[in-house]
């Protein structure tokens, strides 16, 4: 009898095992289900001063994060606050009915964009977010190399990432529970505990790049933008140039396989009549032999498609380019950034005055449109180095140059040697210019300007200083030229 009852009191706990393992089991499904389920609203914020209509391209750095998180099971949405009037009722919306786990912030990432009072933006979208009760992260230079400036202030994010972001991302978003044990296990992050900033381990990231999907479009309205589709098919540069920090914020060279590069390229065409595609990395073409695997592809599908991208005046080669143009690339960019020798050997970005004549002449022969970017002020800017600029900018005669002041970009070689002397962060103006003091080489500098300005215009050129003006090129032939103090359509002529 007690035999009887001991194997019924065993069977029943047996019972209650199973019921409890499966309840268990439930449980943790069902919170593996909330977590490949975070709602997450990704953002690219308001610049300042907002950018014009006339050059809006979709925020493909934005989308390539989000497309990512949509990936791995997450509900996402992506709102461009960068137009208009910044979109911040709009958001007030979306934030009350939408009930978000997370708020991705993604600025200054791929495209460089900040300015000095883009932080104060920044917070303000903050601050907002906060006051719904959602977590909010930032990905951005300024998160990267100064993280106390942005997580010292009343309203601060949850979280900011360092560098690369999808390894955090992937991290974050696996729950919704952000304790201090949790945060700390993840590299490449800082968050505020009281009044302490604490930064995790830094390590170099191991994320590869063609894990990528395609970045989703719909999740935006492509007609929202300029007829140019943008694409990234890698990370990183070559260059060390001191003004800087891309070789080092991106640790190292990744690329997209070619067929992938193709069939994005394929998937917009199709999907959304693109007829026009940006490749927006910052040396596309420093691989010659992808870029000549990427231009056979195209060949053999016969896309009626213009391609466009930014390139390495010191890996050129002639057959690569020609293959290129057979598949329809028409435009391409080169960063020369001044006309004197002993200024780029002082920068990091010395090339040969006569191998940049070369190349440019062989670009142009191709029939390629080709502009051109100079830094009119860099250190050690005299009066001989700027008409030196000049004279060479003139001689060269690309269809369009783009005339920057220096910006002191976060993490570069000069950032961190003015941060050293001061400690306070270097004003930025990224599409600016800095003010000229008399008597000083500013006042040299401006007047070369001014009057390499004029000589532009004489022989030809369109001179621009204000986005809106972008608007008056988009039906121009392919003779226009033209130069531009602020940021220039893309797009122009690329037929």
């Amino acid at each position: 009898m007690k035999l009887c009852k001991m194997q019924a009191n065993l069977l029943l706990m047996r019972k209650l095992r199973i019921r409890i393992f499966w309840k268990l089991l439930g449980s943790i499904v069902k919170i593996h289900l909330i977590q490949l389920h975070m709602k997450t609203l990704f953002i690219n914020p308001p610049n300042a001063p907002i950018t014009s209509a006339s050059i809006w391209i979709e925020p493909i750095d934005v989308l390539t994060i989000a497309t990512y998180a949509q990936s791995l099971g997450h509900v996402v949405s992506v709102l461009d606050m960068d137009r208009d009037d910044g979109r911040m009722n709009e958001l007030s919306i979306m934030l009350e009915n939408e009930d978000y786990d997370a708020v991705v912030i993604v600025h200054d990432y791929h495209i460089p964009l900040f300015q000095d009072w883009s932080q104060k933006k920044l917070l303000e979208l903050v601050s907002l977010c906060k006051k719904y009760k959602v977590k909010v992260v930032i990905g951005w230079k300024l998160s990267t190399y100064a993280p106390r400036k942005i997580l010292m202030n009343d309203a601060y994010p949850d979280v900011i990432i360092s560098k690369e972001m999808e390894m955090p991302i992937k991290e974050l978003l696996a729950t919704g529970v952000w304790t201090e044990a949790f945060l700390d296990s993840i590299p490449n992050i800082a968050y505020r505990s009281w009044d302490e900033v604490i930064e995790t381990i830094k390590e170099a990231s191991r994320f590869d790049i063609r894990e990528l999907p395609i970045p989703d479009r719909k999740l935006l309205d492509v007609n929202d933008y300029i007829d140019v589709r943008t694409m990234l098919s890698s990370r990183w540069c070559s260059f060390r140039c001191s003004f800087c920090s891309v070789p080092d914020f991106w640790w190292k060279r990744r690329a997209r396989e070619a067929c992938e590069v193709v069939e994005e390229i394929a998937y917009l065409y199709k999907e959304f009549w693109a007829k026009k595609v940006l490749f927006l990395d910052d040396n596309a073409t420093i691989e010659n032999e992808r870029m000549r695997e990427i231009s056979r592809m195209l060949i053999n599908l016969k896309l009626d498609v213009k391609l466009g991208c930014l390139g390495n005046l010191r890996h050129f080669d002639e057959e690569t380019m020609r293959l290129m143009y057979e598949a329809g690339f028409a435009w391409i960019h080169y960063w020369v950034e001044s006309g004197s020798e002993k200024l780029l050997k002082s920068v990091g970005k010395f090339i040969p005055k006569e191998q940049v004549r070369s190349v440019i002449q062989q670009t142009k022969k191709i029939w390629f449109r080709v502009r051109t970017s100079w830094i009119m002020d860099l250190p050690g800017s005299t009066i001989e180095t700027a008409e030196e600029t000049a004279k060479f900018i003139m001689e060269l005669e690309p269809h369009e140059i783009r005339l920057h002041y220096l910006s002191i970009r976060f993490g570069s070689r000069i950032f961190n040697e003015s941060l050293e002397k001061t400690w306070e962060l270097p004003k930025q103006y990224i599409h600016g210019k800095p003010v000229v003091t008399k008597g000083t080489s500013s006042e040299i500098i401006d007047a070369s300007v001014q009057s390499l300005t004029e000589k532009l215009r004489e022989t030809g050129y369109s001179v621009i200083y204000d986005n809106d003006e972008n608007a008056e090129f988009e039906n121009r032939d392919r003779n226009t030229k033209i130069a531009s103090f602020c940021p220039l359509r893309y797009g122009i002529w690329w037929e």
